[in-house]
This record gives C-alpha cells, sequence and structure tokens, in this order.
C-alpha cells in the first residue's frame, strides 16, 4: 500500500528495524546511509516523499520503498543533474526518484521486496516515465545491486549514471518481449568458440585443462550431446551465459552420489558409454559473461537445466557448487565454510544462499571433487606467477591451497564443493 504521511506510532515503531536492515552500511559504505530518528522522522512527515509499504498480520510496516517526483526532496541528490537530461519527463512530472527499499531483517524471506518491486513497477509504467537511483558499492556487490533488473523489471534497460553508481531506469517505452532467450549448442554450433571464450574469461586457466582428475576428453564429451549446453543469448544473439551439463542415473541416495566434480564427469562418461535412460541431470557449470552479472542470468540458466531435466523424466538435478565466496578463505576448510552463516541464520556464501533461497538441498561436501595436476612449470604458465619452491601457494580463484613439489616437479591442487539436489516437480 501507499502512505504519503505515516502516524507517530508507526514511525516510532519503524525506525529501530529500518537502523536494522542498514547496520552493514555502516562499516561497508563511505557514503552514510542511515538517517538519524529526527531525520527519518522528518522524511515520515514530508508528504512528497510516497511510501509504499508492506505490513505484517499486526498491521506493522516491515519494508518500505520512498519515491518521488519532487526531486528537490531528495537531499544528496542534484537535481538539476536529472532535470537537464530528462526535460520533458521534468515537465510533465514524470520524473522520478527512489529515495531508498528496505525490508525488516526477520522478513527478507518474505515477497516483500517483490511487492514493493510491483508497486513501483505499476507506478512507473502508468506514468511512461524515468526513475533515478542510486546503489552504493557495497550494495551493487551484494545487496539490491544483484536484482536490479527484476526490480525494476518493467523497464526497457537500467542505464548507469554518474560515477558515484547512479542508475536511471526508463519506463517511457514498452519493454521489448523476452530480453534474453535460452538456446542449444546444439540449436546453435557456430557458438562454440564464444563458448570457449566466456569460460576461458570467468574461470581460472588451471580448471579449464586437461590433465584434471577425471581423465576424460570433457569437451568432446559435452559436444557429444550439445542438446545438454545450455546457451543464454540476448536479443542480439549474442552469447551471455553457458550451462553445461551431463545426463546421469542417480538413485536419490545421497551415499551414491558421485565423489565430486571429476567423478561425476566420470560417471556420466560411462553412463552415455551403456546408453541407458537418465534420471538426473548433473550441472558442471554455470557461467554468466563479466559484463551481464547482476541480472539473474544464473538464475535462469539453473530455472532452464531443471526443464532440461524434466523434459527426459528426470527426478533431479545435483551440481557440485564451487561457492564463489571461498576463494576469499582458501585456508579455511569447506565443511567450516559451509559452516559460517549470516546474523539472520543464512549462509554467509551469496552463491550458496541463493541456491538454497530457490529450492536447493544441501546433500553433503565433496571433499575431492576436482583434482588439478601438473609440472611446476605447467602451473606456472596457468598462473602467470613463478612458484619458486615447494611447498603451499594461495593461488587466484582458488579455494584451497596450490601443493609444489619441486623434487617431484609437480603441482597438485585438490578443491573441495558443495553436493546440491534441485528435486524435480512434475
Amino acid at each position: 500500500m501507499m502512505m504519503p504521511v505515516l502516524s507517530h506510532e508507526t514511525i516510532e515503531d519503524l525506525y529501530p528495524r529500518y537502523a536494522g536492515a542498514w547496520e552493514v552500511l555502516l562499516v561497508e559504505a563511505a557514503a552514510r546511509h542511515v538517517l538519524s530518528l529526527e531525520e527519518f522522522r522528518d522524511e515520515m512527515r514530508d508528504g512528497r516523499l510516497e511510501k509504499h509499504v508492506v505490513v505484517d498480520d499486526d498491521g506493522r510496516v516491515v519494508a518500505m520503498t520512498t519515491l518521488t517526483t519532487e526531486l528537490d526532496a531528495i537531499p544528496w541528490i542534484n537535481p538539476t543533474f536529472y532535470r537537464l537530461r530528462f526535460p520533458a519527463e521534468a515537465a510533465a512530472g514524470t520524473l522520478f526518484y527512489l529515495g531508498y527499499t528496505f525490508v525488516d531483517v526477520e522478513h527478507r524471506r518474505s515477497a516483500a521486496l517483490s511487492l514493493m518491486a510491483g508497486a513501483v513497477n505499476r507506478r512507473l509504467a502508468k506514468a511512461h516515465g524515468v526513475i533515478g537511483f542510486d546503489i552504493c558499492g557495497w550494495g551493487m556487490a551484494r545487496g539490491i545491486g544483484r536484482r536490479i533488473e527484476r526490480m525494476f523489471s518493467g523497464s526497457v534497460g537500467v542505464l548507469p549514471g554518474d560515477t558515484q553508481t547512479y542508475f536511471v531506469a526508463d519506463y517511457r517505452h514498452s519493454p521489448a518481449e523476452g530480453p534474453f532467450v535460452i538456446s542449444s549448442l546444439a540449436e546453435r554450433p557456430d557458438l562454440v568458440e564464444d563458448v570457449r571464450a566466456l569460460l576461458a574469461e570467468q574461470w581460472p586457466a588451471y580448471t579449464l585443462t586437461e590433465t584434471g582428475g577425471h581423465d576424460v576428453d570433457l569437451e568432446g564429451l559435452l559436444l557429444s550431446i550439445p542438446d545438454h549446453q545450455l546457451l543464454l543469448l540476448d536479443h542480439e544473439g549474442a552469447l551471455c551465459g553457458v550451462g553445461l551439463s551431463l545426463p546421469l542415473a542417480w538413485d536419490g541416495r545421497t551415499e551414491s552420489l558421485p565423489a565430486g566434480w571429476d567423478d561425476a564427469i566420470r560417471s556420466g562418461h560411462r553412463f552415455l558409454a551403456s546408453g541407458g535412460e537418465p534420471d538426473t541431470l548433473c550441472a558442471l557449470s554455470v557461467t554468466v559473461a563479466a559484463s551481464r552479472t547482476g541480472r539473474g542470468l544464473a538464475e535462469q540458466l539453473m530455472d532452464a537445466l531443471k526443464e532440461s531435466a524434466a523434459r527426459f523424466g528426470g527426478h533431479s538435478v545435483i551440481a557440485p557448487l564451487r561457492p564463489t565466496q571461498k576463494r576469499h578463505y582458501p585456508l579455511i576448510s569447506m565443511a567450516d565454510y559451509v559452516g559460517w552463516t549470516r546474523s539472520d541464520g543464512q549462509y554467509l556464501d551469496p552463491w550458496l544462499r541463493l541456491h538454497v533461497r530457490r529450492g536447493a538441498e544441501v546433500l553433503g561436501i565433496a571433499h575431492e571433487s576436482m583434482v588439478v595436476t601438473g609440472t611446476v612449470a605447467e602451473w606456472e604458465g596457468w598462473l602467470g606467477a613463478p612458484l619458486p619452491g615447494s611447498g603451499e601457494y594461495v593461488i587466484e580463484g582458488g579455494l584451497s591451497p596450490l601443493h609444489v613439489d619441486h623434487e617431484a616437479d609437480i603441482g597438485r591442487y585438490v578443491e573441495a564443493n558443495i553436493w546440491l539436489r534441485y528435486p524435480i516437480t512434475r
């Protein structure tokens, strides 16, 4: 619902939860984001600011988005910047600014954010307007910035503003249908080189070698089943993401899972050679172009993999997950890392957290999931850095250390992953 002015009782009740929702920015953001109680009271009484709120069953406000066409009501921006760029909208009263959006910590697993995004999109679409907003660096990397496209799903697109990472979402025209489409390598074999380039851009070189622990020609194996290699393309047909997978037979028991990423490849190779009927799809990787991250494209690829499994009657999609932030803690065991949670009880790792939020089940840890061996010279080439002595090395992108033995002329990298399962409902 929309409230132009909040009552005194509502303001006093809401402020502690508003401040708690932004508490992380006290240490993560250079600019001040949290209003004092008096400033908050003034804003909540300011009729120029629309307050789109979500209330719980007890009638308490648990989430809020503020919105205005009176840009002078936003003290931290320069209204002239926007008025000069969108003069027609400024004159028509369809130039908006989004003050801030927050959800009470206790309601972040609810539909509150989706409800507010829907209200904002309806408001802007009806006005055929333009809305400006700003997000700090931390918010872009770990907060609402990852959901910009969903937050402003009714817009044609979101364009960067100033170097302080302000943004503009354009609602003046109807968005094109289907800006991203799912295809497959079977349908687009001409994109094989683009797939190779995308993987090389986003994955450490040592994970793409032929000296892995699976002893299988992985590229040849995946090319032999191009229907299972999914491509995400933009409206111009450019490759934006790739989901690589293998069909398997798995009885659903945790103890009969492959030992990890390498073993899943071996299992898939044996299964395809046997000519059996698959009941499970193993997602080997989901990769999105660096320029397209933060738009929910990885989620689209995961959904497409689930649909692919459903088409052949599969009961599960399984994945040896490589948690994205583990690379910052290579000396910590995967078992300890998985146990790390935020104050709200959710997993600390954002990639793992996203999968669980979307219905994935954590089955366990594959302790020796990916093993890469090579000579010292090969490793120096993959890393682009010297390895002058024997010992343990923290390497770029590594989830665990690299063990180097100069006497044996070998480097060995052993990576643990997390087994996830998405059940397929029919």
